[in-house]
């Protein structure tokens, strides 16, 4: 099965497990960008008192984090970003883990290694680059050697983790792109 993503008129068709249904959250303009749409291919389900889902990989509080949602360490687990209009990228900041506490970080897997698909605006060639985060929830850039493109879509994929000592739920408590305007 294959996720259809549709941008400003063109279709990507990103790989996905059977049965896989992308989660999506989508906000208007800035002046980086006329629209976004981040997506990720899974999320864990609620549990006492807490969420795990894509809005906590942007809502600026480190009490909360995204959580794949698949059985196991969530490798090949993805969070994408679409846009439209958008200008120059310089870097992708991500605070890695569950952040809300040394015990909460440790428990859970942390993302080690990523690959990033890039496809600008301006054609349809896709550009990959592999990347290894720190671990520590401190937030870390990913230097894309693209700089100044202006992207239509991002797609990060877990490519391996650090293993959590309690639960293999593989966390991410912020990330958000850093404009060069």
């Amino acid at each position: 099965m294959r996720t259809l993503i549709s941008m400003t008129g063109v279709m990507l068709a990103l790989a996905a497990p059977v049965g896989a249904q992308q989660l999506c959250d989508t906000s208007s303009g800035t002046q980086a960008y006329d629209y976004q749409s981040i997506c990720v291919s899974s999320a864990l389900a609620p549990q006492s008192g807490n969420r795990y889902d894509i809005r906590s990989l942007r809502d600026s509080d480190s009490r909360t984090a995204w959580c794949e949602g698949r059985s196991g360490h969530g490798i090949g687990e993805t969070i994408s970003f679409d846009y439209r209009f958008a200008g120059p990228l310089n870097t992708i900041w991500i605070s890695n883990g569950y952040a809300k506490s040394s015990k909460s970080f440790t428990s859970n897997s942390r993302v080690k290694d990523i690959t990033v698909h890039f496809w600008a605006q301006d054609d349809m060639e896709r550009r990959t680059m592999s990347y290894r985060l720190e671990d520590h929830g401190v937030e870390q850039p990913i230097p894309l050697p693209w700089s100044h493109l202006q992207p239509r879509s991002i797609q990060i994929v877990i490519d391996s983790v650090y293993p959590g000592t309690r639960w293999q739920d593989t966390c991410v408590n912020e990330i958000w792109p850093d404009w060069g305007m």
